[in-house]
């Protein structure tokens, strides 16, 4: 599977995100979309983690998911996959909400990301119980992005998860890093990258998700680097008559 990561940049602001518009200059299209009657996931230019676009995401009173899905690009895969997503909450859910979820190749449950009404991650297994170790001590900034990034490698007796909070969202450092013992109950494959409001649930308030990949390469990093300070980032030097620019990296 070559990596596949989405940007949103190529939609257009209040359009409801589909397969047809979702690839092009945003990357690699979602294969499915999930939108409830009355909810929301569209392309959305009030903020975005980088560029001028991101997905809002929302439902309403009537319970359903919004969520944008990798399925027959990401194929069925039986190795450690990594993913990434950018998010940007308001104010944490009034009620437990799945954020991203790896499905397997009958779209049963393999590995799911919770975020607590406390704003804590939380892994479940395939199963839907919570896995022992991966309850986050720091809760997610409010009114800011950040990014998530983690893994999974799918399995019914050595299975594992990891997911790390970046509260700076393009930094190399995490604030904190939660990864399972290898023993977890997943399903055997995985085969579908599930991003958004990715259950059924009534009512959630609209967040925002921005630069999102899945990658059974290597882990993804942030989509854009963190900024190196002007000193750190270029020099001048003189080579004959022009004056030219040249990269420092410290």
């Amino acid at each position: 599977m070559p990596t596949l990561t989405n940007s949103l940049e190529g939609g257009s602001n209040g359009t409801t995100v589909s397969n047809a518009n979702s690839g092009g200059a945003s990357g690699s299209a979602f294969d499915t979309v999930s939108t409830v009657s009355g909810g929301t996931l569209a392309y959305d230019n009030t903020r975005a983690a980088h560029g001028g676009l991101s997905l809002k995401v929302a439902t309403s009173t009537t319970a359903g998911a919004s969520s944008a899905n990798w399925t027959t690009s990401l194929a069925t895969q039986t190795v450690q996959t990594w993913f990434r997503l950018y998010c940007y909450f308001t104010a944490n859910p009034a009620a437990t909400i799945n954020i991203f979820r790896f499905n397997n190749s009958s779209s049963g449950n393999c590995a799911m990301l919770q975020l607590g009404t406390g704003g804590l991650l939380l892994w479940q297994n395939a199963a839907f119980s919570n896995i022992t170790g991966t309850t986050f001590t720091n809760a997610i900034p409010l009114n800011a992005w950040f990014r998530i990034e983690g893994f999974v490698f799918p399995s019914t007796t050595v299975g594992q998860v990891s997911a790390s909070l970046y509260t700076s969202m393009d930094s190399a450092t995490a604030l904190e890093t939660k990864t399972s013992a290898a023993t977890q109950v997943l399903a055997a494959n995985l085969a579908q990258g599930l991003f958004g409001t990715v259950t059924s649930v009534a009512s959630v308030t609209a967040f925002w998700v921005d630069d999102l990949g899945v990658s059974t390469t290597a882990a993804l990093g942030p989509a854009v680097p963190a900024q190196l300070l002007p000193q750190q980032y270029s020099r001048f030097r003189v080579r004959g008559k022009r004056r030219t620019r040249t990269a420092v990296y410290r």
